[in-house]
């Protein structure tokens, strides 16, 4: 009897066992179900996203954006670079002028050899240089660090600065701010003379043709792609729309340079002066730490976008038009005729031509705007940024959504569009003119230089001429360039610790 109650147990077990395996084996072909289900769901998701157009001018926009915040967060410590690298008015003007330079000259040849590629790829290639060119604008700090200046103005740093160089170093590097009568200018200010941060103004320099050459694929195919996949009637509005996010970059831009510039340059480090002293050095390299990375991560976004979006696809169909036009291998002198079928086309010429000379107005001016602000009315670097960014927002914003709007509805002719921009251009122009009749000319910038003229008592033979901006106050209450602008033959530190 027992050895049946066992034998029924067992088969008891058994057929439970095979029940639960079979219940496992189902409850198994549900979640692959599911995760197929899951996975078809995701795909068509994604697949709809790229697909959309919407989608395309969110993502491009938006990388856009990021492309102007960069030249616009430059400008914004251009003055900072000035000091921490000591360079020139036209060094960076020449550095970043190869930006341009290297845009005009891909301008010809990236159009013509891409025409027919693919766009999206193209173009997220040029949002990759454009990352390449900002994490290249941060390699000079990574090198060189915050600089001797900047250090010596640290609690730190401050009197215990460059502890392994000899103290004969140290007392010529002070003397070199006084006043010598028999000093000579060549032999004194050789080391100002010779740039030691030469290497970094050649990556600035690389940097900058970097960005040039992805502002070509970027821009240029863009535009092409969003006017090849948008039906003609809506290109007014969604490109008015593109443009006024696209707006947003200066502000961002410059209220971000404004940010980092309010921190010291070696942030770690607890500086013996504020942010108003024009000795100050701030964080210049923060933000581009930060477009760099939103930039790395947008680029394969852009990639996965069809060559042709789906509802373009459609239009063309029924039109009956070829998806891809059968055309010739490019070649050179098909390219140097097409530039010449360009150049014979009289609206297409002068239209260019007079955008390179509105360009060529502006660039200066969006420059070093700021530097303007802070040299003639005494404003700080942080201030200066946030005040240009805003103003030139509002204006630009309220202009692109109106001129949008107002072409969409009214579609005026391009007679009509083009006595507009003679205007508006013509006002433009009165605007940068004006800028050389206004100015602060009883500033203390002034005083300073007038107090300091060779010309004055206390600094005839002292040779100060290459003596760097280092103002210090005389014992009559007037500040000087330099104690040398003063005629101070000594340097001694008061119980007060001037």
């Amino acid at each position: 009897m027992a050895t049946d109650e066992e034998n029924f147990d067992d088969d008891h077990e058994s057929v439970k066992e095979k029940f639960i395996i079979k219940d496992d084996n189902k409850s198994d072909e549900t979640d692959d179900e599911k995760i197929d289900d899951e996975n078809s769901t995701s795909q068509e998701e994604s697949s709809k996203f790229f697909g959309s157009k919407k989608s395309f001018v969110l993502v491009y926009t938006l990388s856009a954006m990021l492309f102007n915040c960069g030249g616009s967060y430059t400008r914004g410590i251009i003055s900072t670079l000035e000091k921490q690298y000591k360079l020139s008015s036209t060094s960076i003007g020449v550095m970043y002028a190869l930006e341009d330079v290297i845009s005009g000259i891909l301008a010809i040849i990236i159009p013509y050899y891409t025409s027919k590629g693919h766009f999206p790829r193209w173009i997220s290639f040029g949002l990759f240089l454009l990352s390449v060119s900002l994490v290249l604008q941060v390699v000079p700090y990574a090198i060189y660090g915050p600089g001797r200046d900047a250090l010596a103005l640290t609690e730190e740093y401050g009197s215990e600065f460059n502890g392994n160089l000899t103290w004969e170093r140290i007392k010529r590097n002070k003397l070199k701010n006084l006043c010598f009568e028999n000093k000579t200018t060549i032999e004194d200010c050789s080391d100002e003379v010779k740039n030691e941060y030469q290497f970094a103004t050649t990556i600035i320099a690389i940097a900058s043709s970097f960005a040039g050459c992805g502002q070509q694929f970027f821009s240029t195919l863009g535009t092409t792609y969003l006017d090849n996949n948008i039906k003609r009637s809506k290109i007014p509005l969604i490109y008015s729309a593109h443009r006024f996010v696209r707006l947003l970059a200066p502000a961002i831009g410059l209220n971000t340079a404004s940010f980092f510039l309010k921190f010291y340059v070696a942030p770690h480090l607890h500086p013996t002066i504020n942010n108003k002293d024009p000795r100050w050095i701030g964080a210049w390299w923060g933000g581009y730490i930060i477009l760099a990375i939103a930039s790395i991560l947008l680029v394969p976004i852009l990639a996965k976008f069809p060559r042709m979006l789906p509802r373009a696809v459609e239009r063309k169909r029924t039109k009956g038009e070829q998806l891809l036009e059968n055309v010739e291998k490019p070649s050179i002198q098909d390219l140097f005729d097409t530039i010449k079928r360009l150049l014979t086309n009289k609206t297409y010429f002068c239209n260019t031509m007079a955008a390179i000379f509105y360009v060529f107005g502006f660039i200066p001016y969006g420059y070093f705007m700021q530097k303007y602000l802070q040299i003639q009315f005494l404003l700080s670097p942080s201030f200066a940024n946030a005040m240009t960014g805003s103003v030139s927002f509002v204006a630009s914003a309220v202009g692109l959504l109106t001129a949008g709007i107002v072409i969409t509805i009214f579609k005026p002719r391009a007679r009509y569009l083009a006595g507009w921009n003679i205007v508006t251009s013509f006002i433009s122009a009165l605007g940068l003119i004006a800028f050389g009749f206004v100015g602060c000319p009883a500033n203390n910038n002034a005083e300073i230089l007038r107090n300091s003229l060779e010309s004055a008592r206390c600094n005839m033979d002292c040779h100060c001429d290459f003596v760097k901006y280092s103002p210090v106050c005389g014992i009559d209450g007037v500040t000087y360039i330099s104690a040398c602008h003063a005629g101070c033959h000594d340097d001694f530190k008061f119980k007060n610790g001037t």
